[in-house]
């Protein structure tokens, strides 16, 4: 069904439990697995199944997600940093929350078994609450003093210290 707007599903799709949404850029930047976050949807994160901390942290990371999403475009096609991004020079948190949202985006991959032959990488299997716990200490900007490759293809935020 191609692209369509984020939560108006077409007709077809409305009865799914979740939608996932492969993203080619993320592929292009080597983000695996490569399912937009943002675009991607799921009733569980509405429903009773999730806790609220849950919903709440999705919540937030897929905004500044978006946002990220948003100022890429230009960013990429006219190979600008964030000083060059003029038009909203006076949001103080400008790059802050670009780069909390690289971080996101890098913390996201993950290794799977399946693809060891391929990445190099050892498959890992991370647990939903540290990649929840993850996801709010770097929100709160605990990490921002990380260097960003540093939350690649890792499991737990303990992996992006060492």
């Amino acid at each position: 069904y191609g692209n369509h707007t984020v939560g108006v599903l077409p007709p077809a799709l409305d009865a799914l439990d979740a939608l996932l949404t492969f993203d080619y850029t993320r592929a292009l930047h080597r983000l695996y697995p490569a399912i937009d976050p943002v675009r991607s949807t799921s009733t569980l994160l509405a429903s009773q199944a999730t806790t609220p901390s849950h919903q709440i942290t999705a919540k937030n990371v897929r905004r500044l997600l978006q946002r990220y999403a948003d100022l890429r475009p230009p960013m990429d096609q006219y190979k600008l940093d964030i000083d060059a991004l003029w038009y909203i020079e006076d949001d103080p948190h400008l790059a802050q929350d670009i780069g909390r949202a690289r971080r996101l985006d890098r913390f996201l991959t993950q290794s799977f078994y399946g693809a060891e032959p391929w990445v190099g990488l050892v498959g890992q299997l991370v647990e939903l609450e540290d990649t929840i716990a993850g996801c709010q200490q770097i929100l709160a900007g605990a990490y921002d003093a990380t260097p960003e490759d540093a939350f690649y293809f890792i499991g737990t935020l303990a992996e992006a210290k060492s």
